[in-house]
């Protein structure tokens, strides 16, 4: 099986993008697929927090990607 990529766009969710970011690993996670997966967050021009809770989804799983465009 090939590596793959879920690619999430992402606006306006600062509330609640953690949460269904985690909900997503643990769904993988049970289906113990033996294969590397990418999760890639793009933002576009948010007007909250979008971006800084995605970079820090970064920084917290070395599988997560986040890519902020400016509005």
């Amino acid at each position: 099986m090939k590596p793959f990529t879920i690619v999430i766009p992402v606006y306006n969710e600062a509330q609640i993008l953690r949460w269904q970011v985690q909900r997503i690993i643990v769904s993988i996670k049970k289906l113990k697929l033996p294969v590397k997966y990418e999760i890639l967050l793009v933002e576009n021009g948010s007007t909250d927090k979008t971006c800084l809770i995605a970079h820090q989804l970064k920084k917290e799983f070395a599988f997560v990607r986040n890519i902020c465009l400016p509005f």
